[in-house]
């Protein structure tokens, strides 16, 4: 519709615009017009000049196909009604030309060719023939100007084709164009009233898909718009109370079992079997570390921790050295400060469980921080066996873990990479894993530029580690 309301618009304002200044417009101008007074006072001062039996004669040869003289006619009535503007402006330049006072020259429209007037001769049939139908050339109409000598005998000059011809298409565009722009222009600017919500609906889902406590849309543009942002925040509304009832219930849940499961601990040492009580123990400490582990998942995800300025290079480089201090082979390799702006605790926490997945089933790591073009890219990588190829992705589901590459003896029950790419996610970034070429894998943690531009106040194009 507003497509359709442009188009009509242009049109409309072309045509009045054409209707209104068209016939105004499409007359000659003071410049035009005046090479024809200079050629018709050049003509009329030389058969003033020229004795009275000869005139005649050089009013003959003086004409020509745009131009013609005839000697004597009669005197010409005094013109009657409104004449056209070029019609006054040329009189007026012929007048100056020849310091008449406004009594030796009348200038109107010629008749058409063929017919007669009481009061004007004939013009000649081969003269001011219509120009041809369709086209876009334009033609003046033929002028008649009528000269009175100083003997009291009147001249009479037809001018036809007096001027180049003009280009009606030329005339067209240069009226239509920039009505039609003004146009174009409003439509854009209505265009972009429009598109305008639905780039704040895109980002607003962009923010809602790495955190879901972010500000609600504002309302505003069209009815439209209106309903659609309304629909949008009651989505993440929606959305928000179910993840945390959803966290509460897993909370509530984890925290509840740890008082059967003490029971069960104390009840098992009254067991007098040794092996079988080994073996309840046993389970009992492993449903313990999966339900430490899943509280401590819930409560992270309920925790709202504020972002902040870190210096993520100083992270890394600490997290290095305290698994080095305790006998791990842990190399750093990057820039020595990069600061960004995120949840510490929880990038922490993501950290951690990258390094120790690569420390325990590795044995060793190599920690790299650097800036690819895009984002900003922490490399984990480990010597160990590796992940299937067709497996990648499936680690990153809540208690998955692979009995064929990773040992059920080290306690861990499935949360660590949930947990990484959730924090990442939420920073709006990821945790994507990839085998090496001869032994080991490598997970490469990613932050968005926004991290580090926003944290420093500079562009991204302006950041060089």
């Amino acid at each position: 519709m507003v497509l359709i309301f442009a188009v009509a618009l242009s049109i409309a304002s072309s045509a009045a615009f054409l209707y209104f200044l068209g016939p105004r417009g499409s007359h000659p101008t003071l410049d035009e017009i005046r090479p024809l007074a200079q050629r018709v006072v050049a003509a009329y001062q030389q058969l003033s000049a020229a004795s009275v039996d000869r005139r005649s004669a050089l009013a003959k040869a003086l004409s020509g196909p745009s131009l013609v003289l005839e000697w004597p006619v009669a005197a010409p009535h005094e013109v009657q009604g409104h004449q056209p503007g070029f019609l006054v402006e040329l009189q007026a330049l012929v007048q100056a030309e020849l310091h008449d006072p406004g009594e030796r020259v009348e200038v109107d429209l010629a008749p058409p060719p063929g017919s007669s007037s009481a009061d004007k001769m004939a013009v000649p049939p081969s003269f001011g023939e219509p120009p041809p139908a369709g086209g876009f050339q334009q033609r003046e109409p033929p002028i008649e100007l009528s000269l009175r000598f100083n003997d009291g005998s009147w001249l009479a000059v037809y001018a036809a084709d007096w001027m180049p011809n003009r280009f009606l298409l030329y005339d067209l565009l240069s009226r239509v164009i920039p009505v039609s722009l003004v146009c174009i222009l409003l439509f854009i600017g209505l265009v972009i009233g429009f598109t305008r919500p639905l780039a704040r609906l895109g980002a607003a889902a962009e923010r809602l898909g790495r955190d879901e406590n972010v500000p609600l849309l504002t309302e505003s543009g069209a009815a439209e718009m209106r309903a659609t942002a309304r629909a949008f925040n009651q989505m993440q509304v929606r959305l928000k109370r179910l993840i945390d009832d959803r966290t509460q219930m897993l909370a509530a849940l984890s925290h509840d079992l740890k008082t059967p499961l003490t029971r069960l601990r104390l009840r098992a040492e009254f067991v007098d079997d040794t092996d079988l009580q080994e073996m309840i123990l046993a389970d009992l400490q492993e449903m313990k570390a999966i339900v430490d582990s899943t509280l401590a998942f819930a409560r992270g995800e309920a925790q709202e921790e504020p972002r902040e300025a870190m210096d993520l290079a100083d992270l890394l480089q600490s997290l290095a050295e305290s698994r080095a201090d305790c006998g791990a082979g842990v190399r750093y390799q990057g820039p020595a400060h990069l600061t960004v702006r995120a949840r510490p605790i929880a990038l922490r926490r993501a950290l951690n469980n990258l390094l120790d997945n690569a420390v325990t089933y590795g044995g060793s790591a190599r920690l790299r921080l650097y800036q690819s073009p895009a984002a900003i890219a922490i490399e984990v990588e480990d010597d160990g066996p590796g992940i299937p190829e067709d497996q990648l992705e499936l680690v990153f589901r809540p208690y998955v873990r692979l009995e064929s590459s990773r040992s059920r003896e080290t306690g861990g029950v499935g949360l660590g990479l949930t947990i990484a790419r959730t924090v990442f996610r939420s920073e709006g970034g990821d945790v994507k894993l990839a085998n090496l070429n001869q032994k080991g894998l490598r997970a490469t943690a990613t932050l968005p530029l926004t991290a580090l531009s926003s944290a420093l106040g500079r562009t991204p194009a302006d950041l060089q580690l």
